[in-house]
C-alpha cells in the first residue's frame, strides 16, 4: 500500500511537473506570438512609413520639375531678350561709325556688356543644372544632401539677381550715355554743316 502511494504520489509531482511546464510553454509561446505581432505592427508602420516617403517623394520631384521648367524658360527668355538687345546695340554703332563718328569707346563698353552676359548665361546654365542634380537626392536617406543643395541653388539664384541687376545698370549708365554722347556729336556736327551751307549760299546770292 506504500509503494503505491508513493507511486501516485510521484505520478502526482510529475503531472504537476507537465503541468508547470505547459504553462511556462504556453506563455512562452504567448510572449513569441506577441513579439510576432510586435513585430508585425512594425513591418505595417514601416511599409506605411515608406508609402508616404514615395508619395512624398513624387510631390517633391513634381514640384522640382515644375521649377526646372520655369527656370529653363526664363533661361530662354533671358538669354533672346539679351541676344536682341545686343545685336540693335551693335547695330546702333555701325550706323554711327558709317555717319563718321568714333564708337571706339561704345565699342569696348559693348564688349564689356556681352562679356558680362556670357557670364549670366553660364552662371544660369549652371543654376539649372545644380536644380537638377538634386532630383537624384529627394528620395535618398540623406536629406541633408538635399537640403545643402537646395541652399546653394538659392545662393545662385541670387548670385544671377545681382548679375541681371549689374547688366541693367551698365546698359542704361554706361551704354546709353555712351549713344546719347554720339548723337549730341552727330547732331552738332550736322546742325553745324547745315550751318555751312546756309552761310555759303547767302554769300553766293550777295555776290550775285
Amino acid at each position: 500500500v506504500e509503494r503505491e502511494q508513493r507511486q501516485q504520489d510521484r505520478a502526482q509531482r510529475l503531472s504537476a511537473q507537465e503541468d508547470r511546464e505547459d504553462v511556462r510553454t504556453q506563455r512562452q509561446q504567448e510572449r513569441e506570438q506577441t513579439l510576432e505581432n510586435r513585430e508585425l505592427r512594425q513591418e505595417e508602420r514601416d511599409v506605411r512609413q515608406q508609402a508616404n516617403q514615395e508619395r512624398n517623394c513624387e510631390k517633391v520631384l513634381e514640384l522640382i520639375n515644375k521649377r526646372i521648367s520655369i527656370f529653363e524658360q526664363t533661361k530662354t527668355n533671358h538669354q533672346e531678350n539679351y541676344d536682341k538687345l545686343l545685336s540693335r546695340l551693335n547695330e546702333v554703332s555701325a550706323k554711327l561709325k558709317e555717319k563718321g563718328l568714333d564708337t571706339t569707346q561704345l565699342d569696348t563698353d559693348l564688349s564689356t556688356l556681352n562679356s558680362s552676359v556670357d557670364n549670366y548665361k553660364a552662371k544660369y546654365f549652371s543654376f539649372v543644372e545644380e536644380l537638377k542634380s538634386s532630383q537624384d537626392l529627394v528620395c535618398g536617406e540623406n536629406m541633408s544632401d538635399y537640403k545643402a543643395k537646395l541652399e546653394q541653388s538659392k545662393e545662385m539664384l541670387k548670385e544671377l539677381k545681382s548679375l541681371r541687376e549689374d547688366i541693367r545698370s551698365f546698359y542704361i549708365d554706361v551704354i546709353r550715355k555712351d549713344i546719347y554722347d554720339l548723337r549730341q556729336q552727330l547732331e552738332t556736327t550736322e546742325n553745324k554743316a547745315n550751318e555751312e551751307v546756309k552761310n555759303s549760299t547767302t554769300e553766293g546770292t550777295t555776290n550775285e
